[in-house]
């Protein structure tokens, strides 16, 4: 189980086979993703189950070290994704460097002293869940995690920050996009070390994006090294030249960059677990044996990996911006599916959960009455042109300009017609940004409709206190009839569990990915009559409609010019 490298420069680490671990056991099932027996130790204490199908096919990807994109709707599972494949990677490679540099357990490791691990969160609430499990799983293996979150703040307390942090500089850098670029930039006095930096995690993706973060992303991107020093063992190659493992087993390629861990107690000074010391070449079934050369080190890449909630084009394309290696990729193709399905996707594969379109959720849809509005607001060569912006039935919009700024302005005003001229109690509105959501909760507010504005900006006890006004039977301003909307920022389209059934569901906006479509009209289901969904569709929201019907295998059809007509 020694160590290697062989002629061919592939880096190989001790597998994980040879655990106590019972065929079919906890133990067993995060065994064979890459997960030693002290972390798999730390995880059951922690009280996690059993891994997912979306973890098991995305965390053996991270723990070899290649890049990733993986989607993975639930917060704790997504979060699960990466926290613990980076715990592994560092995990082991710190036994390799208390290896080379001769530690003992009072003695941490000179070959890295900086953070080694980023991540990086579009808000505070989840970067604050990343800390805690990095902590939970991490603390007990001598692992520091900070958290750093928060608008930027005084140069006089930034410095205090960055000092706290240099003076013991986390293994685990979890924050915010702002905040840990000026942690690291020059515009601190110098900033946080970036030459350990080996693993750059970007969570909720997706939500990074919608709320115009992804610059930010990038300038920290920037700021890292492209590679990074690693140690490894210098001995033991196998008969064609390459690495090997567990007995002269070749390793793959693509543990290149970041092998396969096996089970080590602890490397880290912190931890009363470290076994550097005197006995460390003693040998045992579970440690890292002793290599007949002494470690060397080499230069890998710095790794990437991209988790998101939905995986639209524009994901893709930051990907692409970010320069990810032949990142595979880990797409949940089926709603509800518990996970992705399919063989290893490689280098630049793919990843996806079997089963045909209508497994994704159509079966939900029974009963519901799903129409579109179209708003031929294009310009020429778009479809629905005709020399100016005009409604399904013909009315004129306006004067043909294709600003985004002007299409608004005639969603918004179609939607408050449409308000107007249909009789309900209650209506869900979902919008794909937060300028909508105000916009919107103002017009109809004019249109005496009580609406309430709901976004991730809001505090749990602000939305719940919405939500309870929202569902209320009295109006909250004398002399209005009770004629209420709640109007959803898309990214909180999951978690409306709260809000209870409604008669009516609109998308202002239609989803960014076809997935998000069943989430939004969720609220509109189990109805005894059915409910009812709208979709206000302009010329560049069309192919999203379509790929909406084409995956759910559902029809959704023109809505009738007399509105009041269409829930009977």
């Amino acid at each position: 189980m020694g160590v290697s490298v062989g002629a061919g420069g592939v880096v190989g680490l001790p597998g994980v086979a040879g655990g106590n671990n019972p065929p079919g056991s906890l133990g067993a099932k995060w065994e064979v993703l890459g997960v030693g027996q002290d972390l798999f130790r730390a995880i059951a204490k922690y009280g996690l189950g059993p891994p997912t199908k979306i973890q098991g096919k995305a965390i053996p990807c991270i723990v070899r070290g290649q890049d990733a994109v993986a989607q993975a709707p639930a917060i704790q599972e997504r979060i699960q994704c990466y926290v613990i494949p980076a715990i592994q990677i560092l995990y082991a490679h710190a036994a390799l460097a208390a290896q080379l540099d001769g530690a003992s357990p009072s003695s941490p490791s000179s070959s890295a002293t900086g953070v080694q691990v980023i991540v990086v969160t579009a808000t505070v609430d989840q970067a604050a869940q990343a800390q805690r499990l990095a902590v939970g799983l991490g603390g007990a293996l001598g692992l520091r995690t900070a958290l750093c979150v928060g608008a930027s703040c005084g140069a006089e307390q930034m410095q205090s920050e960055l000092q706290a942090l240099q003076k013991q500089p986390p293994h685990i850098l979890v924050g915010t996009p702002h905040k840990l670029v000026d942690l690291f930039s020059l515009r601190t006095g110098g900033g946080l070390s970036t030459r350990d930096v080996r693993l750059l995690v970007v969570d909720e993706c997706d939500q990074l994006i919608a709320r115009n973060l992804a610059e930010h992303v990038l300038n920290l991107a920037r700021l890292l090294p492209s590679t990074v020093s690693v140690p490894v063992s210098g001995s033991g190659s196998g008969s064609n030249g390459s690495a090997s493992v567990n007995g002269g087993a070749s390793t793959s390629p693509l543990m290149m960059r970041s092998p396969l861990p096996g089970a080590f107690d602890s490397p880290f000074a912190s931890s009363p677990m470290s076994r550097f010391g005197s006995n460390a070449g003693a040998g045992s079934s579970q440690g890292v044996q002793a290599a007949s050369a002494p470690p060397t080190m080499v230069t890998i890449e710095r790794q990437m990996a991209i988790l998101s909630c939905t995986v639209p084009q524009d994901v893709l394309a930051f990907a692409g911006n970010l320069q990810l290696k032949e990142p595979v990729k880990v797409l949940v193709r089926r709603d509800n599916s518990g996970g992705a399905g399919g063989g290893d996707g490689g280098g630049g594969g793919q990843q996806g959960g079997g089963g045909g379109p209508s497994s994704g959720g159509g079966g939900s849809m029974r009963g519901l009455k799903q129409f579109y509005l179209y708003l031929a607001v294009g310009g020429p060569g778009q479809p629905g042109f005709n020399g100016g912006p005009r409604r399904r039935d013909g009315t004129g919009l306006g004067n043909g300009s294709t600003s985004l700024a002007a299409t608004r302005e005639w969603k918004l005003e179609a939607l408050a017609d449409l308000c107007e001229d249909h009789s309900f109690e209650h209506a869900v509105i979902f919008a794909s940004s937060l300028d909508a959501v105000e916009a919107i909760t103002y017009r109809l507010g004019t249109r005496a409709v009580e609406a309430f504005a709901l976004h991730q900006d809001m505090g749990p006890q602000a939305r719940s206190g919405t939500v309870a006004k929202f569902r209320s039977t009295q109006p909250n301003r004398p002399g209005l009839a009770v004629k209420r909307v709640l109007v959803v920022y898309d990214a909180l389209s999951r978690g409306l569990t709260d809000v209870g059934q409604v008669p009516l569901v609109i998308n202002f906006d239609m989803p960014r990915a076809v997935e998000e479509y069943v989430h939004r009209i969720a609220c509109a289901t189990g109805q005894n009559k059915g409910g009812m969904v709208l979709n206000i569709v302009t010329p560049a929201e069309v192919d999203m409609l379509r790929n909406i019907e084409s995956f759910f295998r559902i029809k959704i059809v023109e809505l009738p010019h007399n509105f009041a007509t269409a829930s009977q």
